[in-house]
């Protein structure tokens, strides 16, 4: 007895819905009217959707190649980097893209992640920072690996096609610090070397100084741990900072009163000195770091501090000079909209607003 056995297959196909497509809402042969638009006037909408709702990003780039092309600029022009994974993420797509892509369409690139980061995170980052050779305002925590960090060529692949990736750092126009990095080169303790020799620095961490040519914009987001002197700080990056334009500083309400005494002189020096410097923002930070605490108290615990007055009396002075709150973990806020704030163009108002209520009283 034989048995026979009939066997039968089903294929289906994947198709876009029709409303996803250009070609069904506008007559044959006819352009659509979104692309006729300028390219300008296209991004601004389709970043308002994407603004709305991060999901439409992959549904709107299957529209057409064109729309595609555009959505590639709006999700890689400003990059934010908030946790560990999205850093690996994103160094897995630096792998991935074409030749070129990275560097040409990443402008701003911003790492919000201030927690502990494992060594091979702080490379990939150091990596990342290296690819992204276009980008003309980075923002980073206190690390130092991607200033000092040097890499060569290296093959990676796309499509299984081998490739060179450029080695050259970016050369921003801002640089945005969640606080002071000493990047000075430091030298080995006695103690750690054999008798009879001298210490001298460690050349590994002397920072790249081509990251620094272009800079006219340095931001210190919040303060450091230690107290360390406007000069060291500036010349700590092997760059005279010529072009430097703007500068953040910031300062702790209620810290050592000498250091307080330091750091305004060095504000006066460095205005004095520095005539291509337009605007100077100093935010001063309560001086206990509480998260539930009032308003009202910290905003007290800042203006009455002596470093508050200090400062206010030079900023009467120095018109440049700007003297704000500062609030921890602001600098992180602000990465979430890029499009929709902007540090810079916040201060000015805040600064036309003060001489405002200066000419009145």
């Amino acid at each position: 007895m034989s048995t026979t056995t009939i066997t039968s297959t089903t294929s289906s196909t994947l198709t876009r819905k029709r409303g996803l497509s250009l070609y069904f809402t506008t007559p044959q042969g006819q352009a659509s009217f979104l692309l006729t638009l300028p390219s300008e006037l296209i991004l601004k909408i389709l970043d308002l959707v994407i603004i709305y709702n991060r999901r439409n990003a992959s549904a709107l780039a299957s529209i057409c190649k064109r729309i595609s092309q555009l959505i590639d600029i709006i999700l890689y022009t400003n990059v934010t980097l908030a946790t560990p994974h999205k850093i690996s993420l994103f160094h897995r797509t630096t792998l991935t893209k074409p030749p070129g892509f990275i560097s040409n369409h990443v402008k701003k690139l911003a790492v919000t992640w201030t927690g502990r980061m494992h060594s091979h995170v702080e490379n990939e980052l150091a990596r990342i920072v290296h690819t992204c050779s276009g980008c003309r305002v980075l923002a980073l925590p206190p690390c130092d690996l991607p200033f000092t960090a040097s890499f060569p060529p290296r093959t990676s692949s796309y499509r299984d096609v081998k490739h060179i990736t450029t080695s050259s750092p970016p050369s921003p126009f801002e640089l945005v610090l969640g606080s002071y990095i000493d990047l000075a080169p430091k030298p080995i303790l006695s103690f750690y070397l054999p008798a009879g020799s001298t210490s001298t620095p460690s050349s590994h961490r002397k920072p790249n100084p081509a990251l620094f040519a272009s800079l006219t914009h340095l931001r210190f987001c919040e303060p450091s741990d230690l107290y360390h002197s406007l000069p060291s700080v500036l010349d700590s990056f092997s760059s005279p900072l010529s072009s430097l334009s703007h500068l953040h500083l910031c300062r702790r309400a209620r810290a050592n009163e000498d250091n307080d005494l330091a750091f305004t002189s060095d504000i006066r020096d460095c205005l004095r000195s520095r005539k291509t410097l337009k605007m100077m923002v100093v935010s001063i930070f309560p001086s206990l770091r509480r998260e539930s605490q009032d308003r009202e108290l910290m905003r007290k615990d800042i203006r009455e501090s002596s470093i508050w007055l200090l400062l206010d009396e030079v900023a009467r002075e120095d018109e440049r000079l700007l003297v704000v709150d500062g609030e921890y973990g602001a600098w992180v806020k602000e990465w979430q909209t890029p499009s929709l704030f902007n540090f810079w163009d916040d201060a000015v108002k805040r600064h036309a607003q003060i001489k405002a209520e200066m000419k009145e009283d």
